[in-house]
């Protein structure tokens, strides 16, 4: 056996382990373990409103251009929240709504 095939075939048994491991976990610790290795293409829900949407993605936009405008730390943060609003605009999906079961 070739060093590559010992490597390929560690990989497989270390993702099988990890993957049992996520069947025993309870389902609430499931989701903050990482990305779901059972169900990989899984599609999160849109459980935001249109109007919702559009106002996270302006007020997002603005965020973003304010921080990088300012260049400084807490404009950098400013400009990171602003990506996670854009990002919650053009998905429609909110984790914080998901976890409160609205």
């Amino acid at each position: 056996m070739t060093p590559q095939q010992k490597e390929r075939r560690q990989h497989k048994l270390d993702t099988q382990a990890v993957r049992q491991t996520l069947r025993q976990a309870p389902q609430g610790l499931r989701r903050f373990t990482g990305p779901e290795l059972d169900r990989p293409n899984r599609r999160q829900s849109v459980n935001v409103g249109s109007t919702e949407r559009w106002v996270s993605g302006v007020v997002g936009g603005l965020l973003i251009y304010t921080g990088l405008v300012r260049r400084t730390i807490p404009g950098a943060l400013l400009a990171l929240f602003g990506g996670g609003l854009i990002r919650r605009g053009v998905s429609g999906h909110c984790a914080l709504y998901e976890n409160m079961e609205r």
